[in-house]
């Protein structure tokens, strides 16, 4: 026996594994060559799955490029003028009031009042509620009107800023409460604006999406509008402000006006050829409530002495819409008596308007 510290020598006849925690695995043969499972044909299921997947997918790239939850910002505006009425422009009272007086027929133009012809194009936005003056309040408004360049009382605009890439003239001599713009050729088009209560810069970026495409106004983004909503077209809001101007007794005419005066008492009746749209804008050029009532079983809007554009009416009015026709009555009384009188207008036979325009 060995002393301890000495080295001893142990040799093994007979290995045992099982002494080193169990027996080894016996050694994998390699594989032999063999071809590779063909995969299985997809069965329907998956299939009908796999087309789900694609429709969706596309659904997902359509809406991606439609976007509905996306407003399309282009507004496009109908500011067509109907220049025909069935209804004869030659109206009178039947009863007269009194002795008729005097007549205009067949547009005696007002000097301003040149700009709204025919081939003028235009529109208004305004705040709900709003009227035309500036000084009421501090209602907002952004009208334009657009005349072709080859109109040749087209005027060409020079000026010290440009809008939409064209020469403009912006003035907002009253700080705000009134921008007044001119600006042109835009692809054909002059363009003249007003804005109440809108800044120069409000003013500028509505301005700076204006177009007028086969007729009618577009406006390329009306994000720009600010909340303003369409309101009407200038078509309408002329054909309103040329029958205000003849009951406030200037006799003037645009657009185959024809009126009758009666009398010293300001009796009057006078029409133009509108759209009935142009009642929708009643109270927003003539600017207070108006008392609502009929005339020949139809809509009509009567105003009271002092009320009008600018507080201008000095006797009352009714205004209603008939055959394609804006008809204005006026009188000295109260509303209710003018209601009375434009009850009793009526076409005239021939006889009756030849005995009118011997008066001329």
């Amino acid at each position: 026996m060995a002393a301890p510290g000495d080295d001893v020598w142990i040799e093994l006849i007979d290995a045992d594994p099982s002494v080193f925690g169990g027996a080894p695995r016996p050694a994998t043969p390699a594989p032999e060559d063999e071809p590779r499972p063909r995969r299985p044909f997809p069965t329907k299921a998956v299939l009908v799955g796999g087309a789900v997947c694609l429709v969706l997918a596309g659904l997902v790239v359509g809406l991606l490029a439609w976007k509905p939850w996306y407003d399309d910002p282009r507004l496009v505006l109908d500011d067509t003028r109907v220049r025909a009425s069935e209804l004869s422009e030659r109206l009178l009272f039947d009863p007269p009031p009194s002795e008729l007086r005097g007549t205009t027929e067949d547009g005696e133009s007002l000097d301003g009042a040149e700009a709204w012809s025919a081939t003028s194009v235009g529109y208004f936005f305004t705040d709900a509620g709003a009227t035309f003056d500036p000084d009421d309040g501090d209602d907002r408004w952004f009208g334009f009107y657009a005349r072709p360049v080859s109109d040749p009382r087209t005027p060409l605009i020079f000026g010290q800023t440009t809008i939409a890439g064209a020469p403009a003239e912006v003035s907002d001599e009253t700080n705000g409460d009134l921008v007044e713009m001119a600006w042109g050729p835009v692809e054909g088009f002059t363009f003249t604006a007003a804005a109440s209560n809108l800044t120069v810069e409000q003013a500028t970026a509505i301005a700076e999406q204006l177009r007028i495409e086969e007729g009618k106004p577009v406006l390329l983004d009306d994000r720009t509008l600010l909340g303003l909503e369409p309101r009407g077209s200038f078509g309408d809001y002329i054909a309103l402000m040329t029958l205000s101007q003849f009951t406030q007794d200037n006799g003037a005419g645009l657009d185959r006006l024809v009126g009758l005066y009666y009398g010293y008492d300001r009796e009057s009746v006078v029409s133009v050829p509108g759209r009935e749209t142009a009642l929708d804008m009643v109270e927003f050029v003539l600017n207070h409530t108006p008392k609502e009532g009929v005339v020949h079983g139809l809509p009509a809007y009567g105003f009271t002495k002092g009320s009008g554009p600018f507080g201008g009416f000095d006797v009352s009015t009714v205004v209603w819409w008939e055959g394609g026709r804006l008809i204005f009555v006026a009188g000295a009384g109260e509303v209710d008596d003018v209601f009375d009188l434009a009850e009793t207008v009526r076409p005239a036979t021939d006889d009756e308007w030849d005995d009118v325009l011997a008066l001329e």
